[in-house]
């Protein structure tokens, strides 16, 4: 089940209500993933720990030699550029110190099943939408 709150948000010059989902209690971190995905396998937990610990560095590698790493049901990561001031007229001017730094792009995973619709395994379709009131019900 997800959660949600009520927000208010100026828009030109209405004030328009929203929902937006909360993140509750702890995220799930590498220990708990690494317990989670042994018991769907034959692998030991600390076989999942260690692979996922050594994920970051190899992805970080094969990211910063110009590729995208791509996981089969989870998506896409690769990298992208902020630029600093507001461009330059010419494309020749164009230039590596205009580059003020870099982020990480993630873009899941989706594809169009046999329906025709458009699938996203990392949303599941069967969510339960419940008001926070300040306490876990």
């Amino acid at each position: 089940m997800l959660f949600f709150r009520r927000v208010m948000r100026k828009l030109g010059n209405k004030i328009l209500w929203f929902p937006q989902l909360m993140t509750l209690g702890k995220p799930a971190d590498t220990e708990e993933l690494a317990g989670r995905l042994s018991t769907m396998s034959t692998v030991s937990k600390g076989d999942v720990f260690a692979v996922l610990s050594d994920l970051p560095d190899v992805m970080a590698d094969i990211l910063s030699n110009g590729r995208a790493v791509h996981i089969d049901g989870l998506g896409s990561f690769y990298l992208a550029c902020t630029s600093r001031g507001n461009g330059v007229e010419t494309k020749e001017e164009v230039n590596e110190s205009q580059i003020k730094g870099l982020k990480v792009v993630f873009l899941p995973e989706r594809y169009r099943g046999g329906d025709r619709k458009m699938k996203r395994p990392l949303v599941r379709q069967d969510m339960e939408f419940i008001e926070w009131t300040g306490k876990k019900e």
